[in-house]
């Protein structure tokens, strides 16, 4: 222990002739390993919140009931639509809805006959809703 000015200090230890301070906890890469720490817990928790608060996605099943496949599927909302080249009998996918605003859905298909159709779904479907 040194005294300085008549106190003891402890802090600080003799070294060639010269007063150091010693370095402890606190020392400059000790501080830079916190706040690294700290901002990437910060960076993880913001990540968390944003997920949490992210509206959820809407998503839409399509079956296929009839005897034979469907051609040019297209399911159409607001902002956006889903393709498929065929859905064949008896089988079913599952899309997700990412529309921009309020919106409903329509899909078109060629049936085995060569025939359009396009049909406008009863629904309503909004983001985040």
């Amino acid at each position: 222990m040194r005294e300085v000015g008549g106190i003891a200090n402890p802090s600080l230890t003799e070294c060639g002739g010269r007063r150091r301070k010693r370095t402890g906890f606190a020392s400059a890469p000790y501080v830079w390993v916190l706040v690294t720490a700290a901002l990437i817990l910060g960076l993880c928790l913001v990540f968390v919140l944003f997920l949490a608060t992210e509206p959820s996605r809407v998503y839409a099943t399509l079956r296929n009931g009839g005897a034979s496949t469907l051609e040019d599927l297209i399911l159409t909302f607001t902002g956006g639509s889903n393709s498929f080249p065929s859905l064949p009998a008896d089988t079913w996918v599952r899309v997700g809805v990412d529309v921009a605003g309020e919106s409903s859905l329509e899909i078109d298909f060629t049936d085995s006959d060569g025939h359009r159709h396009v049909r406008d779904l009863d629904v309503y479907i909004e983001p985040g809703y």
